[in-house]
């Protein structure tokens, strides 16, 4: 029934207007005549477009704008065909020709014809580009002239209109990726187009777009499925068994889904793709430590697994991954760090369960049972869990896979200073503290900037202060209270870098800041002692710089809040007065740092009492532990 009514609608309003003036004898002529044939334009645009009646307000309104001269023929077909009325119908692209064809021609479709305009629009081609073909014709022209009314022009503005082949690929992308077309008025086909259009994105960077949409996150593919749709997607065939099963195991190795997608876009079968649509194939970046290193990343991938019976996120894989890989945590640190985690503790495992566990996460492989017995019966004869951890991971077997893996299989402190006997490191699972005893006993009298790209000069080191009362050194007594705080920090579970264990080094002040710089440290810890000139004077003090400070003011507010901590645990365990905090921007060690750092004078060596009292062994002692109290209340630990 819809289909017969469309057909009169379509084919009889000419006859019925004719068929009325010639009953009634009426005589159609000057301006009254033309406005009768106009209203009846719009009446059959409202009954052929729109399927309805029109109010006698809507035709009114539509009349005097063709009446005026405001709108043409092709003005008003567009506002009835693409108003929101029209688009509330949802009509597919065969209804819509089919409309176009009854309402801008007057007739029938053509088989032939309907079919090309078809294939236009499923290459891309927007229904603006399809009206324009309609309304622009010789057809509509007489159609309009019936009605006395003006026929005008239309020209489609839609960028997908301007490179139907670089609109198909979009369309591929919709249709691979996303498993469907874009909709008619959907804004996401002209945005992808006009920026490959206007060489904003590649080809390489559009299909990603698609690959790492919310709608494609939205489908939660498998690996298996994700993989599928690349091969389909990006080489345009269905998956060869060699290497389908090549890049699960990628995936299975903790690599990200970017770094597979690359894998496919830089590929021979995707260029011939974007050579195919006219289009550059580009490249995509890879920005994480797992897609870098994905050996690396499998090994830790098995030690979460193994050892915690978990998948990491891929921001702990990125971690471990990038650790490993820089060598700032050795494999027998990483284990250490997974098998004494608060998280493994919680899981309660038997001394059987615990060797099993180290076999697979070190190993890659089960034990033996006379292995695993052997393990066990060395736990039972009072060896420890450390112990037995450490001996497996100095075994030949697993020192081989460190080596192919390219990470450091050491397990004790390793140097990674610039000079001999700096930068020790100690591994671990916690954040990583940088503990560095002020001073040497060897000046460096000649200087460095006391910022990036400072005017100002300083010397690099000096010996700090002396003990008025005892004639100890500064720069020992900071040095056998980072020891202690070493050993404390490490029985916390954090990982420390000492910038010096021996007072015969040659560091500056910059050097030591970019020890925690280069090694991304969680925290700088800088101990000294003071002095002035007047002996009465006393106290702890707490150093860092100003808001405005243009070397590293953007990290203001994490040093004064790890300054405030640090000076507050050592001022309770020492019972030493907190004299407050001090901003200043003066220090090189402080300006040339970009992680959060303090710097504590533990008291005052120019005051007696004091000076007796630092250079005490009880004394020492609880200030390593004021201190690591002060890191644990900045990190909530």
């Amino acid at each position: 029934m819809r289909e017969m009514r469309r057909k009169c609608l379509a084919s009889g309003w000419c006859v019925v207007l004719s068929a009325v003036l010639l009953l009634t004898g009426t005589v159609v002529s000057g301006d009254t005549g033309r406005r009768t044939y106009l209203e009846a334009f719009v009446s059959r645009l409202y009954e052929t477009c729109l399927e309805r009646k029109a109010r006698p307000d809507e035709i009114a309104a539509w009349t005097d704008r063709l009446e005026s001269g405001a709108s043409t023929g092709a003005d008003t077909a567009y506002g009835f065909i693409f108003s929101e009325e029209y688009k509330r119908k949802q009509e597919g692209n065969e209804d819509y020709v089919e409309m176009l064809y009854r309402t801008i021609l007057g007739r029938e479709p053509d088989g032939e014809e309907q079919q090309g305009w078809l294939d236009y629009l499923r290459r891309g081609a927007s229904r603006e580009w399809v009206f324009a073909g309609f309304v622009n014709s010789t057809e509509y022209t007489r159609l309009c002239g019936r009605y006395q009314v003006e026929r005008g022009s239309y020209l489609s503005q839609r960028i997908q209109d301007q490179n139907l082949q670089v609109t198909s690929f979009v369309i591929r992308l919709y249709e691979n990726c996303l498993g469907r077309r874009p909709g008619p008025y959907e804004q996401g086909l002209e945005d992808w187009t006009g920026c490959l259009l206007r060489g904003e994105l590649s080809g390489a960077e559009t299909a990603w777009g698609f690959l790492d949409s919310p709608e494609m996150h939205r489908k939660n593919l498998s690996d298996s499925a994700y993989v599928e749709l690349l091969y389909r997607a990006l080489m345009g065939r269905e998956p060869d068994e060699a290497g389908f099963r090549d890049w699960l195991e990628e995936l299975d190795k903790g690599v990200s889904r970017r770094y597979v997608a690359q894998g496919f876009l830089g590929s021979q079968e995707f260029s011939r793709i974007c050579r195919q649509y006219g289009i550059t194939q580009g490249q995509i970046g890879l920005s994480e430590a797992r897609d870098f290193h994905p050996e690396i990343s499998g090994f830790v991938k098995g030690l979460y697994v193994n050892c915690l019976g978990r998948t990491p996120s891929g921001e702990e894989l990125n971690d471990w991954t990038g650790r490993l890989a820089a060598g700032t945590v050795s494999g027998p640190e990483a284990a250490s760090g997974f098998f004494f985690s608060s998280e493994y503790t919680r899981k309660n495992r038997t001394d059987t369960e615990f060797v099993e566990d180290v076999y697979g996460a070190l190993l890659g492989r089960s034990g033996s049972d006379s292995q695993l017995g052997a393990w066990v019966n060395q736990l039972r004869q009072g060896q420890s869990r450390e112990e037995v951890l450490l001996s497996i991971a100095e075994s030949q077997e697993f020192q081989e896979r460190c080596g192919k893996l390219g990470i450091d299989g050491q397990s004790g402190p390793r140097e990674i200073g610039p000079e001999a006997g700096t930068g020790i490191l100690y591994g671990g699972s916690g954040p990583l503290i940088v503990v560095d005893a002020g001073h040497q006993s060897q000046q460096m009298r000649d200087t460095e900037p006391n910022g990036p790209g400072s005017s100002v000069w300083k010397a690099k080191v000096s010996s700090g202060t002396q003990g008025t009362a005892t004639g100890v050194e500064e720069y020992q007594v900071n040095l056998q209270v980072a020891l202690l705080l070493r050993d404390e920090l490490l029985a916390r579970g954090y990982r420390v870098l000492m910038t010096r264990e021996t007072n015969d080094v040659r560091l500056s002040n910059v050097q030591r800041a970019q020890l925690a710089n280069e090694n991304g440290a969680a925290a700088m810890v800088r101990i000294h002692c003071n002095r002035s000139d007047r002996s009465s004077v006393r106290g702890a003090l707490g150093i860092c710089q100003t808001s405005g400070n243009p070397y590293c003011g953007a990290i203001y507010g994490e040093c004064l809040r790890l300054t405030e901590a640090v000076l507050d645990g050592h001022c309770r365990a020492t019972g030493v007065g907190n004299t407050g905090v001090w901003e200043t921007d003066t220090m090189t060690g402080t300006n040339w740092c970009q992680v959060p750092n303090t710097i504590l004078e533990m008291g005052y060596m120019s005051n007696p009492a004091e000076d007796r009292l630092m250079v005490s062994d009880s004394f020492q002692r609880q200030a390593a532990e004021g201190i690591a109290d002060g890191l644990d209340a900045y990190f909530g630990r």
